[in-house]
């Protein structure tokens, strides 16, 4: 019995330690014109925490899909229900919601917009989950993507882990070192073996300019799904971000 009670009390101290981390790293990440608003909105099929995503309007929405022919944009309409939040052991919970779409494959991810997407394939420039490493140029089309920061010895978790400091994504346009450039993301620290990664990229608005859709989250105990639009860039700036949806995973 002691031991059960024990292992409760230990798994217990591990989940709230979990919660912790994120909270901190909810609040130290850093993001260029993270002026969100609430016209655009992002989402992923699954089963979330209700009070991390809010009220949902099943209409408005588009999904983007890969398919044999390549990148389609899809008008959608997704279906909410009622469960269990994702880690609640409290019996008869119901503050959780599951999202599905009526669609038989299975969307990159999910938007909601104030404007009206052109139906149709959409030009991509990257799709997969590619961290975004310092000294590395991920080419995109007429821009170009790269990680900035300083190497040390010091470890990040472990001294297995190597630390990154002053970590930084930059956007580029051609010529790229020369052209305009934006930064993305910044954290102070971050985990050389674990930093935010590029999901997809490609002109979802179809004005002829890359947009982004990146994970900013720098910890393993989470996501930090991020969409950019060229769209709505303000003077000066390549892209703007417009939606994101912090997923917890511990």
């Amino acid at each position: 019995m002691r031991v059960q009670i024990q292992s409760a009390i230990e798994s217990n101290a591990l989940k709230a330690m979990c919660l912790i981390v994120i909270i901190v790293l909810m609040c130290a990440t850093a993001v260029i014109g993270n002026d969100l608003g609430n016209t655009y909105k992002i989402l992923l099929p699954g089963v979330f925490d209700r009070s991390n995503i809010g009220s949902i309007d099943s209409l408005g929405w588009y999904g983007l899909f890969k398919t044999d022919s390549g990148h389609v944009l899809e008008s959608v309409e997704i279906r909410t229900k009622s469960c269990p939040a994702p880690y609640s052991s409290q019996p008869g919970d119901t503050t959780g919601v599951s999202i599905t779409v009526d669609h038989p494959l299975k969307p990159l991810f999910l938007v909601q917009c104030p404007r009206e997407f052109e139906p149709g394939l959409v030009t991509t420039h990257f799709s997969g989950d590619k961290w975004i490493n310092p000294g590395q140029l991920i080419m995109l089309g007429e821009c170009g993507l790269s990680a900035f920061g300083q190497l040390t010895d010091e470890g990040f978790r472990s001294p297995r882990e190597p630390l990154v400091l002053d970590y930084q994504v930059k956007l580029f346009k051609y010529p790229l070192w020369y052209g305009q450039r934006q930064v993305l993301v910044e954290h102070d620290r971050a985990c050389a073996e674990d930093t935010p990664s590029i999901i997809w990229a490609g002109d979802l608005d179809r004005d002829g300019q890359v947009d982004l859709f990146l994970d900013i989250l720098n910890h393993y105990a989470g996501r930090h799904y991020a969409l950019y639009l060229s769209c709505e860039a303000d003077a000066g700036d390549l892209v703007k971000l417009v939606a994101d949806l912090f997923i917890h995973g511990c």
